[in-house]
């Protein structure tokens, strides 16, 4: 498994790295991951001009990602589901609080690996299997 992750700002500063397996705690289900972008937010952050103050080093390259879920809880989907992240993964329902937030790829919640990525099990959307990868994986932050 690899990742790139913010140790300096920059984008030539990137460097992909290895990593061990992810581990799958407690309420967690673990995705392997067919497609991903990097959105606007991502860049900023890796630029350093979305938070300036940011504790590095961080994995957050890439939160927007759709793929199948390969094991985990069982409470929202099954193995196999064609699934991608909810960008606030604990803002369910009801109005943002500030533990919500928290709880935001990318933010307080790392970013992942572009091959395999663990979630929140209620932080994930199922969706239809006529709906091609490529196209969904640039829905979460617009819904």
């Amino acid at each position: 498994m690899y990742a790139y992750p913010i140790t300096q700002f920059g984008v030539d500063r990137l460097e992909r790295v290895e990593l061990p397996m992810l581990q799958i705690a407690s309420g967690m289900v673990l995705i392997k991951v067919h497609a991903v972008s990097l959105n606007y937010r991502d860049l900023m952050m890796v630029k350093g001009f979305y938070n300036p103050k940011m504790a590095l080093p961080r994995i957050l390259v890439r939160t927007e990602r759709g793929g199948r879920r390969d094991r985990g809880g069982r409470q929202t989907s099954e193995v196999g589901d064609r699934v991608c992240g909810i960008f606030m993964q604990r803002w369910l329902d009801g109005p943002l609080t500030a533990e919500k937030s928290k709880a935001a790829l990318g933010g307080d919640v790392d970013g992942c690996s572009p091959s395999v990525s663990c979630w929140i099990r209620m932080g994930l959307s199922v969706f239809r299997s006529t709906l091609a990868m490529k196209r969904r994986r640039r829905s979460p932050a617009r819904a």
